[in-house]
Parts: structure tokens; sequence; C-alpha cells
């Protein structure tokens, strides 16, 4: 469930925090930026977090824990480009695997 933070609102220490958004250059980042500007302007590169969060003046935050999570996710698929050629046109083909057909044989010697 989300809710609207707002600036000067409190944080878990009682004291004024401010809505902060914060860049992790990736997951190992222990130190990450506070661009300026409206979040919408910035600009983020491949692997890059960014963290909103609701906190005092002077406090950088944590590392969310999934963060690791994120550079390689388990629900995404790989994408492998394919080509579907319709039936029928020039540069269509069908491959149809060869037929053989084995069959048993044995020899019984009369007495």
């Amino acid at each position: 469930k989300g809710r609207t933070l707002k600036a000067d609102t409190n944080c878990k220490s009682a004291k004024k925090g401010k809505v902060r958004v914060f860049v992790f250059k990736d997951a190992k980042d222990t130190k990450p930026s506070e661009p300026l500007g409206k979040p919408a302007d910035i600009p983020l590169k491949q692997g890059e977090i960014l963290v909103f969060a609701l906190i005092e003046d002077g406090v950088s935050p944590r590392m969310p824990p999934n963060a690791s999570a994120l550079e390689a996710p388990s629900d995404v698929v790989s994408a492998t480009p394919t080509t579907t050629v319709a039936a029928g046109s020039p540069s269509a083909s069908t491959t149809v695997p060869s037929a053989s057909t084995s069959v048993a044989t044995s020899t019984t010697k009369a007495k």
C-alpha cells in the first residue's frame, strides 16, 4: 500500500525529514549521489538504482535489500530475435526429416 510523503514529515527518529532522491551506480555502490532537480529529469544509466527516501538532511540511505536481484532479474526472459516467413512467400521453405524404416529379420535353420 502506498503513502503520500511530503517534505517536513516526521521520520522514525521524530526529526523533520524530506523526500529526497538518490542514485546508486550499481548494487555494490555505498555512496549514492543526490542529483538536483525533478526526479523525471534524472538521466539513468544501465545498472543504476534510483532510491526515494524520506530522510533527514545529512543522512544517506542504505542500499535497498533486494538491489542485487536487479542485476539479474529472475522474471526476465532473454530476448532472442526470431524471423517468421509467411507460408507461400518466395523465401519460405519447409524441412521434413527423412523417413526410414527398419525391419527386423531373423533366420531359423531347420534341423
